[in-house]
C-alpha cells in the first residue's frame, strides 16, 4: 500500500513539474488604446472661429481708442503726433478686418472639406443645418462690420460645431466650445443688464465641466486647470451683481484664458 502511494505521489509531482514548464512566461502588453481625436479640418474651423472672436475684440478696443484720439485732435487743433497715432490705428484696423475676412473664408473651405465625413459620422442633417446657418449668419455679420453680432453669431458657430467634436471620444473641444458659447452669451446678456439670464447661461456652461473631468482624469496639470476654470466661472457669475462692465469683462477673460489652457 505504501509502495502504491509513493508511486502515485511520484506521478503527481512529475505531472505538476511538466505542467509548470509548459507554461510560457506572460509578456507585458505593449498595446495601448489609440486616442480618437478630431481631424485637421474640424480643428481649423474651431481655431479660425476663435481667431475671429479674438480679433473682433481687438477691433472694438482700437476703434474706441481711435474715436477718443479724433475727439482729442479736434479739441487741440490737430497736432501732428496725434494725427500720426490715429493713422497708425486705422491701418491696424484695416489689417485686423482683412484677417477676419480671410479667417471666415478659410472656415467655409475647411467645412466643405470636412462636411462629408461629418455627415457620415453624425448621422443626421439637423446638426449640419444648424452649423451652416450659424456660419452663414456670422459671415453676414462680418460683411456688415457688426461687432456685437460677430461675437453673438461667432459663439453660435462654436456651439453648433460642438456635436461634431463629440463624435471623437477623446475630444474635449466639444465641451469647451459649449462653455465658450454660454460664457460669450452670458457676457452679452450681462452687459444689457439681464442679470438672471446671464447667470443662467453661465450655469449652463458649468454643466459641461464633469464631461471634461472624465476625459482628462489622468492628466494632473489639466485637472488643476479645470479646478481654476470651475472657480473662474463661479467668480464671473458673482461679478454680475457689482454692475461693473469692466469687472465683468475681466472675469469673462479669465474664464476664456483657462479654457485656452485646457486646449493645450
Amino acid at each position: 500500500m505504501n509502495k502504491n502511494i509513493k508511486i502515485l505521489l511520484f506521478f503527481l509531482t512529475l505531472s505538476l513539474l511538466l505542467s509548470s514548464c509548459s507554461k510560457k512566461p506572460e509578456k507585458k502588453s505593449t498595446a495601448y488604446e489609440k486616442r480618437e481625436n478630431a481631424p485637421q479640418n474640424l480643428n481649423k474651423i474651431y481655431e479660425n472661429t476663435n481667431l475671429i472672436l479674438k480679433d473682433i475684440e481687438e477691433i472694438s478696443k482700437v476703434s474706441v481708442e481711435t474715436e477718443q484720439e479724433e475727439v482729442k485732435l479736434n479739441e487741440e487743433n490737430s497736432k501732428s503726433k496725434e494725427k500720426s497715432n490715429k493713422e497708425s490705428k486705422e491701418e491696424k484696423l484695416k489689417k485686423l478686418w482683412k484677417g477676419i475676412d480671410k479667417s471666415i473664408e478659410n472656415i467655409h473651405k475647411d467645412w466643405n472639406n470636412y462636411e462629408i465625413e461629418g455627415m457620415k459620422k453624425i448621422g443626421n442633417t439637423n446638426s449640419i443645418d444648424k452649423f451652416e446657418e450659424s456660419l452663414n449668419d456670422v459671415t453676414v455679420s462680418i460683411e456688415n462690420r457688426d461687432h456685437l453680432n460677430i461675437i453673438n453669431n461667432g459663439s453660435k458657430v462654436l456651439f453648433h460645431i460642438s456635436p461634431f467634436f463629440d463624435i471623437y471620444k477623446d475630444e474635449i473641444k466639444g465641451d469647451i466650445s459649449r462653455i465658450k458659447y454660454y460664457v460669450y452669451q452670458g457676457h452679452i446678456l450681462g452687459d444689457k443688464g439681464e442679470k438672471e439670464k446671464a447667470i443662467n447661461f453661465i450655469s449652463q456652461g458649468e454643466a459641461n465641466l464633469n464631461s471634461i473631468r472624465q476625459k482628462i482624469e489622468n492628466d494632473k496639470n489639466k485637472l488643476k486647470t479645470l479646478e481654476k476654470l470651475t472657480l473662474s466661472l463661479n467668480d464671473m457669475k458673482k461679478s454680475i451683481e457689482k454692475e461693473s462692465a469692466n469687472l465683468f469683462k475681466i472675469k469673462r477673460d479669465i474664464v476664456l484664458n483657462n479654457l485656452k489652457k485646457l486646449e493645450e
